[in-house]
């Protein structure tokens, strides 16, 4: 039997809530004020409630709430609003509406759709559950491609898939809270926080204050605001500006314990959630393992004129002395960013500061006089890229022409692990191919068609049973992969993308007829369409070899010949 839903469903009139907490269109029940907005009568009739304090036999209640398979998952991930919850992470155990068994021929369904065999626990919730469950829950309409992205649907069963074998389960207790008429704002421990030993980890647990609406028949989730601000460093708390982020940043400091063996930890939030948190361990290359215990002072600037903020922390380690810590800001190739340690440059440009070991003597080695970041034109931006790099063993620098401006192009290249490529743009260099790894993984290297804004990339897989063609072309400051062309030298049988032990004999090698298909960024693009791009691109384009020429000092001097 299916297990029983904690709440009922809600009626469609007490889910039509205030245009700011529901996100059902229609038409709203409610007010309009002053100023033309729509409130709800909840809304209305909780300005003139009055708030009171929760007794502890009510707390107890959200305690055992909350700690459901419905309520529990909409404690895990912070958002200011239900329109930013997480549904994977809300459904990821079932919800309560899961299904308790699925069939034989609806897992081949779902194999069939997914394109893979079925390796762990398979999760099923069919779409109409889904849809109730949503909007009786926080009022949102649902939309399967925007809020269960990772989740296969198969139309024959009108569902929604997920493999996974763990959990996201995690026990809260509700600590306090407050009621103003139906409006309650709760706050939760995560029990985690304390560790199986009794330390304390709460930067990585943080409490939580959830706000959530009764209804006639269960409540109503509105925010889940994490509590980030305990048991911090307020000295070393405070607003910071990331070119790369959207709005200002809060850097959040929790200092550790020598005597515990206890690191650092610092976090940065944006609109406040968790945006990225910067590592307190260093692997010197000379050194044993340091680890940051007390940060003493934060720097936020950019220091390899590429337009990204990085970061410097300075502080005392477990070795009792005083050591930077360089954040180099890095994206994912798309518009995902994410503040990388930089270890060997940081231990490098230590024993550089003259005096004591400060944030303006740490600014001055990496800057020089030019500590407003801003560059006059590509040799000068250049030139601070390579100085900044060249603290990284075994690389080497060369100018391109990949565009078809006559600004050439910087190539970084840390022979045989990765290569990266800066353009010069608006006075910073962007980079706009960064640490793209070859000489491992099947990727042997990359070539590029002069001033055709091309870039070749070749990788075999499956001991070379796979391989693809890629034509990454330049599109503003990005670089995408227009067309593909995948060979396969065996036969996938069962459709599952790879080769199976008997895809791969001898045997069934030497009789395979393999296949070459094709496959491009534009969706809209035919099988023959791309191949004939992928043939023009190959008769009217010349490639040549992505690598760094020139060692540092070479370099420059043959930059400034130019």
């Amino acid at each position: 039997m299916k297990k029983r839903m904690v709440v009922l469903f809600v009626t469609s009139a007490l889910v039509c809530l205030a245009a700011g907490g529901c996100g059902k269109t229609g038409n709203s029940t409610g007010a309009k004020s002053e100023n033309g907005n729509v409130v709800s009568n909840t809304e209305e009739a909780n300005k003139t409630e009055k708030t009171v304090e929760l007794n502890q036999d009510e707390l107890d209640e959200f305690t055992d709430l909350f700690d459901t398979a419905e309520y529990n998952g909409f404690l895990v991930t912070a958002y200011n609003s239900p329109e930013e919850i997480d549904w994977n992470e809300v459904l990821f155990n079932g919800a309560g509406i899961a299904k308790e068994s699925i069939s034989k021929s609806e897992k081949n369904a779902y194999i069939q759709e997914y394109g893979y065999e079925i390796y762990t626990d398979l999760l099923g919730i069919q779409a109409e559950d889904i849809k109730n469950f949503m909007m009786d829950y926080a009022g949102i309409e649902f939309d399967g491609e925007r809020d269960l992205p990772d989740w296969t649907y198969v139309e024959k069963y009108d569902s929604y898939y997920a493999q996974h074998g763990d959990t996201n389960y995690q026990p809260f207790t509700c600590t306090s809270g407050t009621k103003t008429g139906n409006e309650y704002v709760l706050e939760f421990i995560n029990d985690n926080a304390t560790n199986y030993y009794g330390e304390d980890e709460y930067p990585l647990y943080p409490n939580r204050e959830l706000t959530v609406e009764k209804t006639q028949n269960g409540y109503q989730v509105k925010s889940n605001v994490y509590l980030y601000e305990v048991g911090n460093d307020p000295n070393q708390t405070f607003d910071i500006e990331l070119s790369w982020a959207d709005g200002t940043c809060r850097f959040i400091t929790y200092q550790g314990d020598s005597a515990k063996e206890k690191s650092a930890y610092m976090i940065i939030t944006n609109a406040g959630k968790e945006f990225d948190t910067l590592a307190s361990y260093m692997y010197p290359e000379y050194a044993e393992e340091q680890y940051m215990v007390t940060v003493e002072a934060v720097g936020v600037f950019d220091f390899n004129a590429d337009g990204l903020t990085d970061v410097a922390v300075i502080g005392e380690c477990n070795d009792g002395n005083q050591h930077v810590f360089l954040y180099k800001a890095e994206s994912d190739g798309g518009d995902y960013y994410q503040l990388y340690l930089q270890d060997y440059i940081s231990e490098q440009i230590e024993g550089m500061v003259t005096g004591d070991l400060t944030i303006s003597g740490v600014k001055k080695v990496l800057l020089g006089d030019n500590t407003s970041g801003t560059y006059s034109d590509w040799k000068e931006a250049y030139a601070q890229v390579a100085k900044i790099a060249n603290y990284i063993d075994n690389v080497s620098f060369s100018l391109i022409y990949l565009d078809e401006d006559d600004t050439p192009e910087l190539v970084v290249d840390v022979v045989g692990y990765y290569t990266s490529v800066y353009s010069f743009k608006d006075g910073v260099a962007n980079p706009i191919i960064e640490n793209w790894g070859y000489g491992a993984g099947g990727v042997t290297g990359y070539d590029y068609s002069p001033r055709k804004g091309c870039v070749r990339a070749y990788n075999s897989d499956y001991a070379g049973l796979e391989s693809e063609t890629s034509y990454i072309f330049l599109h503003d400051t990005h670089m995408r992969a227009d067309y593909t062309e995948t060979t396969r030298l065996y036969d996938d049988l069962n459709d599952n993308g790879y080769p199976d032990e008997n895809e791969s004999t001898d045997e069934a090698l030497e009789n395979a007829a393999g296949a070459v298909f094709y496959s491009a960024d534009d969706k809209s693009l035919g099988e023959d369409e791309i191949k004939n791009k992928i043939s023009e691109i190959e008769s009217n384009y010349e490639f040549d070899t992505i690598y760094g020429e020139y060692q540092y000092s070479d370099f420059l001097e043959y930059m400034q010949q130019m």
